[in-house]
């Protein structure tokens, strides 16, 4: 059991507090335009653009794990969104929590994904 798996974090607080900062981040981007460097090379990437790469680093990291992908096919309405959208992921992640070891496993995953974005809006 890793230690993220130990500690007594409680997903849905965890789940909000990841909302808040991808809504900063989107933000920060937004604002900076054509002239952001979180991308690397790619000056001009959309917010969509940013959070499509971003879910399909999750998708494409979970697409084997046969719980995720179990708990991804019961939100059949919201397939779609939850494989595009961060908010969306994450406030049905929040609504209808899988596991606790997989929440927290992937909200660990998100959560490195976004403070990396952060570090690189700030110039880090």
């Amino acid at each position: 059991m890793n230690d993220i798996a130990k500690k007594k974090i409680n997903p849905a607080l965890w789940i909000v507090q990841l909302l808040g900062l991808w809504s900063r981040i989107s933000q920060i981007h937004l604002g900076l335009g054509a002239s952001c460097q979180c991308a690397s090379n790619m000056p001009g990437i959309a917010v969509t653009d940013l959070e499509l790469n971003i879910m399909e680093y999750l998708n494409g990291k979970y697409q084997r794990d046969a719980e995720f992908t179990q708990w991804l096919g019961l939100h059949t309405q919201d397939t779609q969104e939850l494989k595009t959208s961060v908010t969306t992921f994450l406030k049905t992640m929040a609504t209808h929590t899988p596991s606790r070891a997989l929440a927290l496993k992937v909200l660990q995953d998100l959560q490195l994904t976004l403070e990396s974005l952060q570090q690189a809006h700030q110039g880090r």
